[in-house]
């Protein structure tokens, strides 16, 4: 649905749709993307994506603290995520912007 579009936005978003399943070193889906051959956008959404999946509740398990997903974040770093992309979410893991935007008991 997103593929071909003329507008930059819709051409993020495809980036974005095809690479946040991507794994830092190489074993995500579905190209098997590694490091910066995953579009920059990919990799923030991958972090943004798990860390609002750990914190909101499943039929499977309840949700998660936000320094919970943190510590599985950076835990993760080198492997699943970007480090750096890893280290600018615990960086700013204690900036209430933030956690207002990404934690639901305070959002």
């Amino acid at each position: 649905m997103l593929g071909g579009a003329d507008a930059a936005l819709l051409q993020m978003s495809e980036r974005i749709a095809r690479a946040h399943h991507e794994r830092w070193d190489g074993s995500g889906y579905p190209r098997g993307l590694a490091g910066d051959e995953i579009p920059l956008e990919g990799r923030i959404t991958a972090v943004a994506d798990v860390i609002d999946c750990m914190t909101h509740s499943r039929p499977y398990r309840s949700a998660r603290s936000m320094p919970e997903a943190v510590a599985e974040i950076g835990r993760c770093a080198g492997t699943q995520f970007d480090p750096e992309v890893a280290a600018c979410v615990a960086d700013r893991s204690d900036d209430e912007e933030l956690r207002a935007t990404l934690d639901p008991e305070i959002g």
